[in-house]
């Protein structure tokens, strides 16, 4: 028997899982649809100079920026 909680929290489950989030951590439904195609902006955090040279040991090419996306409005 579910209680009323549990019921939601399975529905809840059921609609993350049917649009899983991309990359950037957003649902797919979302960052596809040509509607909220402005909706997005990246904000530049800089250079960890740690991880720079941590990858170029690895792979020989160290990754630029750092980069997070965020909804504008928020």
């Amino acid at each position: 028997m579910w209680l009323e909680d549990d019921r939601a929290w399975a529905l809840a489950l059921r609609e993350v899982e049917a649009d899983p989030p991309h990359d950037c951590g957003f649902p797919l439904s979302e960052t596809l649809d040509p509607q909220h195609e402005n909706d997005y902006t990246v904000d530049v955090l800089g250079q960890c100079a740690a991880c720079y040279i941590l990858s170029a040991r690895a792979e020989g090419m160290p990754e630029g920026m750092l980069y997070r996306v965020r909804r504008k409005h928020s």
